[in-house]
C-alpha cells in the first residue's frame, strides 16, 4: 500500500488523458470537412411494438385459415425463423 502511494504521483503524470467528444457538437476531419454525429436510435417506440404485434396475430388468423401444407410452410418459413 506504502509503494501505491508513492508511485501514484509519477502515475498521474504518465497517465493517458482521454478525449472526450459531445455528441451534440461537430468536429472536423483535418480536410476542412465538418462532420456531424447523428445517431439515431434502432429500438422501437414501444407504441411499435404493440402494433408490430398486432399484425402477427392478423396474418397467423389468415395463416392458420390456410391449408395444412401451406400453414406449415408460412409457419417454418416466417413465424420460426
Amino acid at each position: 500500500m506504502a509503494f501505491w502511494y508513492c508511485y501514484q504521483p509519477y502515475y498521474r503524470f504518465y497517465a493517458k488523458k482521454i478525449q472526450i467528444t459531445s455528441i451534440h457538437s461537430s468536429f472536423s476531419d483535418g480536410q476542412d470537412a465538418i462532420l456531424n454525429l447523428d445517431l439515431l436510435d434502432q429500438n422501437l417506440v414501444p407504441d411499435e411494438v404493440i402494433i408490430n404485434d398486432q399484425k402477427i396475430e392478423v396474418v397467423r388468423l389468415f395463416v392458420n385459415q390456410m391449408e395444412s401444407k401451406y400453414q406449415q410452410l408460412i409457419t417454418l418459413r416466417y413465424f420460426d425463423e
